[in-house]
C-alpha cells in the first residue's frame, strides 16, 4: 500500500491534512476577483495548499491553473522565461502546440526550447537583452493569456525572490497586467513573510493593496492526530494517541517534519507501532543529519554557535538580548548577542515570529536541529 505521508510533492486529495479553511479562503477569493498572498515560515505546506486548491479549481470548467517556483530567478529574464514556458505549456494541450505559440510570440529573439524528460516540464531560452524586450514580451505573453476565454489563475511561488532581481521594476509591470486583465488572477506566495508584507502593504510598493492576505499557521493539533491515526488504520497499523501525541510534540506540529517522521515510522514492517519504535527514528532521524549538524558548526564563529545552541537548549526564546539569558548561556557582550541574532536570522538558521502576547521570539528552524542541539 502507498506510504500515506507524502513531505515533498503535493499527494493528492485522499492524502492531504485538513486546511479546508485555507482552501475555501483561496478559491472564493477568485471566483470573486480577488488575487491573494500566502506567507508562512518555509516547510509549512504552503506548495500543497496551492495545488490542493488548485484541485478544487480545476473541477470548475472555466479555470486554468499555472503553477511556477521563481526562486532559482536572478533577475527580469530568468522570470520571464520561466514565466512564459509556464503559461504557454499550461495554455496548450501539445509539445508541438507549446512550441508553435513560443516561437509565434518570441521569433525575433531566436527561441531554444528543452523538456525535463522526467518532469516532461518545458523550458525556453530567449535572447533578450534591454528593458524594453523584457516589457515587450511580457506584453505579449499577457495578451495571449487575455485572449483565453477562461478564468487565468497564476501562482509564483518565492516570490519574494525579486526583491534580489539585479533589475528592478517587474512588480510594477505585474500591477499593470493585474488591473488590465479581468480574467487574470494572481497567488504570490513565499516563505519571508516580512518581505512579503512589506511588498504589498508599503504604499511606497507598486503592488500596495492587491491583493488579500492569507497567513499560513500550524495544522492543528486535534486535525493531525485524526489524520495520522486514519492513515496508520487504513495500512491495518496500530498506532495509539499517545503515541502520536508524541510525535506532534516531537516535530512541534511543523508540517513538514511531521510528515517525514511519518513517513519514515510507516514503513516499518509490523501491525503495531510501539514506543520502542517511535524512539528508533527519533535516532535514526538525528544519526543521519548529524555530519549537517556538525557543518554548520564549522560554519559560523563561535559566539554564533553558542547562540544557536542556546536557542535550540530553550526551543522558544522570547528574550535574547536579556541578561537573564545572556548570563545561563555565557553569550559575552549585549552588541555581540545581536550581532550572532542578525546573522542567524538572515541565513535561515532561525526565525522570528510574533507570539500570541504580540511580541517577538525567536526559534531553530529545522525541527530536527533543535532536537539534535536539545540533547548536545
Amino acid at each position: 500500500m502507498k506510504n500515506p505521508f507524502e513531505f515533498v510533492k503535493y499527494p493528492g486529495p485522499i492524502y492531504f491534512c485538513d486546511r479546508k479553511e485555507e482552501t475555501n479562503a483561496i478559491v472564493d477569493a477568485i471566483d470573486n476577483g480577488r488575487s491573494l498572498t500566502i506567507f508562512s515560515i518555509r516547510r509549512l505546506g504552503k506548495t500543497g495548499l496551492i495545488h490542493h486548491a488548485f484541485n478544487q479549481l480545476r473541477k470548475k470548467k472555466n479555470h486554468k491553473c499555472i503553477y511556477l517556483d521563481i526562486y532559482s530567478c536572478q533577475n527580469q529574464k530568468d522570470f520571464l522565461e520561466q514565466f512564459s514556458a509556464a503559461v504557454i505549456h499550461s495554455l496548450e494541450d501539445s509539445k508541438e502546440g507549446f512550441m508553435q505559440s513560443a516561437s509565434k510570440f518570441f521569433n525575433k529573439y531566436r527561441p531554444r526550447f528543452s523538456y525535463d524528460f522526467l518532469t516532461n516540464q518545458p523550458a525556453l531560452q530567449l535572447d533578450v537583452v534591454t528593458p524594453s524586450d523584457i516589457k515587450f514580451s511580457l506584453d505579449t505573453i499577457f495578451s495571449f493569456i487575455e485572449s483565453n476565454k477562461n478564468n487565468i489563475v497564476i501562482a509564483i511561488d518565492e516570490f519574494q525572490q525579486v526583491e534580489n532581481f539585479e533589475d528592478q521594476g517587474l512588480e510594477a509591470l505585474l500591477r499593470k497586467y493585474l488591473q488590465a486583465i479581468p480574467n487574470l488572477h494572481f497567488i504570490f506566495s513565499g516563505s519571508k513573510p516580512s518581505i512579503l508584507l512589506q511588498m504589498f502593504s508599503s504604499p511606497k510598493k507598486a503592488l500596495f493593496r492587491t491583493t488579500q492576505f492569507l497567513p499560513l499557521e500550524h495544522i492543528s493539533n486535534s486535525e493531525y492526530l485524526t489524520f495520522i491515526q486514519h492513515h496508520f488504520k487504513q495500512g491495518l497499523k496500530k498506532l495509539s494517541i499517545e503515541l502520536v501525541q508524541e510525535i506532534l510534540d516531537w516535530t512541534c506540529l511543523h508540517t513538514y517534519y511531521v510528515q517525514y517522521f511519518c513517513n519514515r515510522l510507516y514503513e516499518i514492517k509490523s501491525k503495531t507501532i510501539t514506543r520502542a519504535h517511535v524512539d528508533q527514528i527519533k535516532t535514526r532521524i538525528l544519526t543521519e543529519n548529524e555530519q549537517v549538524y556538525f557543518n554548520y558548526r564549522t560554519l559560523l564563529t563561535n559566539p554564533q554557535w553558542k547562540l544557536l545552541h542556546a536557542i535550540g537548549k530553550e526551543g522558544i526564546v522570547k528574550a535574547p538580548s536579556s541578561k537573564e539569558f545572556i548570563s545561563k548561556y555565557k553569550l559575552g557582550a549585549n552588541s555581540t548577542v545581536h550581532q550572532s541574532l542578525q546573522f542567524l536570522l538572515k541565513n535561515d538558521f532561525i526565525y522570528s515570529r510574533i507570539s500570541d502576547s504580540g511580541k517577538k521570539d525567536y526559534q531553530i528552524y529545522d525541527t530536527f536541529f533543535r532536537r539534535w542541539l536539545e540533547v548536545k
